[in-house]
């Protein structure tokens, strides 16, 4: 994971919000979607996101690797910066 990946989920998020994307990438790691708002990011090919509440998770799955490009809270700039 990048840098400001680990720093948004160590700074930003409480124990309880942690535990909740903890679970949710697990779920994503898996393949297993149900129950998650995910859906594929337009114009963009194997890019996903997943909505928690206010916070985003962006992934990049192509179905040989998952690997997380961002999480943040939503704002402006979520979905420019990928």
């Amino acid at each position: 994971m990048s840098d400001k990946i680990t720093k948004f989920l160590a700074r930003k998020l409480s124990a309880k919000q942690r535990a909740v994307i903890d679970e949710v990438w697990t779920k994503i790691l898996s393949g297993d979607l149900t129950g998650l708002d995910a859906k594929k990011l337009q114009g963009r090919d194997f890019l996903y996101r997943v909505r928690v509440g206010r916070i985003r998770i962006i992934y990049f799955n192509d179905n040989e690797s998952i690997r997380m490009i961002h999480i943040g809270y939503r704002d402006e700039q979520t979905y420019r910066d990928v």
